[in-house]
């Protein structure tokens, strides 16, 4: 197989994986519920709805409706039409309390979830009471075994990808090093192959709220089948069972072209589902991805095999064969480090587009925090290369020492990017979040016992809906006498424009269709007549975009 009908192949699996990326779509975001939160009625519902600005997914128990002995009251599965999901109740409900909690799937496959409150009649339940039967709708253990589930994933999957890569364009196909680094590139394919499997029953139960039993469950698993997630979930176990029969049989021509192909499809795979399969331009995102994710395999395998390599050839005596090695990864790390920068530039830009939602939003501070690890890591890789290769050159004994250090070093740090990158994708990005592409959610604090929520939707110049909800220091609810929305660009010395919201619950108000004529930073100013005699008042900036 000539080089150049394996580059062939690896572009024709590239222009595959791009294929199987489905449209793009967002984080579903709730745009409002019927009964509403804190609703007071006199008399039960018959059901639950949601409604949310995109078409979402639902599982078994997706919405779940407890009264106030955390008794399940709600009848059968929740059904999604589009945007727009509901439950049946049980008839002639009690007067109480009672809790909802819903679990939805966005079209990126990450679960979006909350809970809100209503009442028939009078409350039965004390907060504490509510309190308690929220706290049992939590998945924050699942959340963080989904997580950890992630990071195995990601270091088995790049070890695997990128030693088979290592071995192939790098390695200088040493015969007593072979059985021990191949054997390194299947196990890493095996591990990979059997934590995705596990993947699949955590991300059942992570996006139904059942639990472990979800794990067994043909409902729910076949739910994770049938979205992105199993799309890339498929990818990835066809690329790990070529790695296995292609490593096992490397450098044989059809071993070779099976192992490449399978590390392609293997870091590919990655890319047909999360913040990848959401963001638009799909064609830029999906490739920029997998050239992202293929680079960083050949540098994290790479360097784990090179280092094992290294660890030989010294008690071989052969610093000549291991300078070699060292700067034929060198090069091959530099074209990687190149790629990493010009698909990360991208991605960032399409995940994030503006510098400002790198420090205002949870996805850009993390995402901050990756960027300076791997600058730490560029530097070390530096010292490698300049340094201490000439050295080994030159039949150094310290330089074997400090290379084999700085080598740890640079595994210990990608391992921390890799841990980083982890939560990084189970997080909003910071384009939605700071809401530059799509409705703007922010929560402040208003004076010393009360705080607010304003949405704004699209958070585009022009007409837009908002929605305002106040809560008191419990988070409950808060009543307000009267409320006034103004909006003021001081920059252009544009207002204050005041209008009155109107109230369609507890604690919750809207204003349709508030005109903001400019893109740029707005503030919004509310102020909120809580008694006859008190009123408390808040300044709250927003970015418009264009």
């Amino acid at each position: 197989m000539t080089p150049r009908r394996l580059l062939l192949l690896l572009l024709a699996a590239l222009a595959l994986l791009v294929t199987l990326a489905g449209p793009a779509s967002a984080h579903a975001v709730l745009r409002s519920t019927t009964p509403t939160d804190g609703d007071a009625l006199d008399a039960g519902p018959s059901e639950v709805s949601l409604e949310f600005n995109e078409p979402v997914s639902t599982t078994p128990g997706g919405v779940r409706v407890f009264n106030s002995e955390a008794v399940r009251v709600d009848r059968g599965d929740a059904s999604a039409q589009g945007p727009n999901v509901s439950v049946a109740l049980e008839p002639d409900l009690a007067e109480g309390t009672y809790v909802v909690s819903y679990r939805v799937i966005s079209a990126d496959s990450h679960p979006v979830q909350g809970a809100f409150v209503f009442t028939i009649g009078e409350a039965t339940a004390d907060e504490a009471a509510i309190d308690q039967i929220l706290a049992g709708t939590s998945e924050t253990g699942m959340q963080t075994a989904a997580a950890a589930v992630r990071f195995l994933q990601y270091a088995a999957a790049l070890l695997a990808a990128g030693g088979a890569l290592f071995l192939i364009w790098i390695h200088d196909r040493a015969t007593d090093e072979r059985p021990v680094l191949t054997a390194v590139v299947v196990r890493a394919a095996v591990a990979t192959l059997v934590v995705t499997l596990i993947g699949v029953g955590v991300q059942a139960a992570l996006v139904t709220g059942l639990g472990m039993r979800a794990m067994i469950d043909p409902s729910a698993l076949a739910g994770v089948a049938t979205s992105t997630y199993g799309i890339s979930t498929a990818a990835l176990v066809i690329g790990t069972v070529l790695l296995i029969v292609g490593g096992r049989r490397l450098w044989d021509d059809w071993a070779v072209v099976t192992a490449a192909a399978g590390a392609i499809m293997t870091m590919g795979a990655f890319a047909l589902t999360g913040h990848t399969a959401s963001t638009d331009p799909r064609w830029l995102v999906v490739t920029a991805d997998i050239v992202h994710t293929v680079a960083a395999a050949a540098w994290f395998g790479g360097l784990v095999l090179l280092a094992m390599a290294m660890r030989r050839r010294r008690l071989e005596d052969d610093p000549v064969g291991g300078a070699t090695l060292v700067s034929r990864f060198s090069s091959m790390a530099t074209y990687s480090v190149v790629a990493l920068t010009a698909a990360g530039t991208a991605l960032g830009w399409a995940e994030v587009r503006a510098p400002r939602a790198l420090w205002t939003t949870g996805y850009g501070i993390t995402l901050l925090v990756k960027l300076g690890l791997v600058a730490i890591i560029l530097v070390v890789a530096a010292y490698n290369r300049r340094r201490l290769v000439p050295a080994i050159r030159n039949a150094g004994a310290d330089a074997w020492s400090r290379l084999r250090s700085t080598l740890r070093l640079e595994v210990v740090g990608l391992l921390a990017v890799i841990a980083v990158t982890a939560v990084l994708v189970n997080l909003v990005p910071a384009r939605e979040a700071a809401g530059i592409t799509g409705p703007l959610t922010v929560r402040e604090q208003v004076g010393a016992d009360y705080l607010v929520d304003l949405t704004v939707d699209p958070n585009r110049a022009g007409l837009n809906e908002m929605h305002i909800y106040l809560f008191d220091a419990s988070g409950r609810p808060a009543d307000a006498e009267e409320m006034i929305v103004g909006l003021s660009m001081p920059a252009e010395e544009i207002g204050p424009i005041e209008r009155e919201p109107s109230r369609v619950g507890p604690g919750h108000w809207t204003l349709t269709g508030a005109e903001i004529p400019i893109a740029g930073r707005w503030i919004v100013t509310l102020d909120a007549a809580v008694t006859r005699f008190d009123q408390v008042s808040v300044d709250i900036p927003i970015d418009v975009g264009g």
